[in-house]
């Protein structure tokens, strides 16, 4: 007798309860074939079978292997900390001590005792390592922003890199989520600002340029190359272009 146990977001369809299949063969007559344990059979399972219809914060964490490795050589040359040799094959859980702050790995395992409660049905669970629980949305969907989180997610078992927190405000900045359209202006306008998109001065689920040092500047289709003369100087946009009005008033 072997069973196997569907959880109601496994078969891609709506299901209130989870359910149990089992099969019985009689081995008089037949000879079984497939796994000996029902712990390795509902692994086969779910692999071949399992499509769930919820849709995550785990759906923006769309860099490849490569650009992840790149984020965490880089991480780690800033936070001047020397990683494991195996990193390049391991996921980042097994090395996020070296990634983040004492503060945040503690948080982690906070959020840890949470997973359960909190996470979706398919097991999504997203958190920033930047906010403890009660200040903070984790669950199933990206939580809410401030100016410097670190999303991780518990299903790529790593934290979102670049790109990622634009794709969480709705700027397609991935090649990933373009399609055909090509790149998105805002996507161009804010990575030619050379900043950590990380740490962009972000307000809930929008990214807002500071007012202390900037214009409104109206951002056209096709733009590659941020309108800007410096960051953090008296002011964010140039001169010159179109019909010479200024494009916003100074807060």
């Amino acid at each position: 007798m072997h069973s196997i146990n569907i959880e109601p977001t496994d078969l891609s369809f709506p299901i209130r309860r989870r359910r149990s299949f089992s099969i019985g063969v009689s081995l008089a007559t037949m000879v079984w074939v497939g796994p000996s344990s029902d712990a390795y059979l509902q692994g086969e399972f779910r692999d071949t079978l399992r499509r769930t219809v919820e849709l995550s914060g785990d759906v923006f964490f769309a860099a490849s292997a490569l650009e992840v490795q790149g984020f965490v050589e880089t991480r780690a040359k800033r936070r001047k900390v020397g990683l494991p040799e195996s990193y390049k094959g391991v996921p980042m859980s097994e090395f996020l001590h070296l990634m983040v702050s004492r503060t945040a790995v503690e948080r982690k395992e906070i959020y840890d005792s949470l997973h359960d409660e909190m996470g979706g049905l398919g097991g999504a669970f997203v958190v920033d390592l930047e906010q403890s629980a009660h200040a903070s949305t984790p669950g199933a969907i990206a939580p809410s922003m401030k100016t410097h989180s670190e999303h991780y997610s518990y299903e790529s078992k790593r934290l979102a890199i670049d790109e990622e927190y634009l794709l969480m405000q709705g700027v397609d900045a991935h090649p990933r989520f373009r399609g055909s359209r090509g790149e998105s202006p805002p996507g161009g306008f804010l990575q030619g600002l050379g900043l950590e998109l990380q740490r962009l001065p972000l307000l809930g689920w929008q990214w807002h340029p500071r007012p202390s040092f900037c214009r409104v500047v109206p951002l056209r289709h096709g733009l590659h190359s941020p309108p800007c003369v410096s960051v953090g100087g008296a002011e964010l946009g140039r001169r010159g272009s179109g019909s010479g009005r200024r494009s916003g008033r100074r807060r």
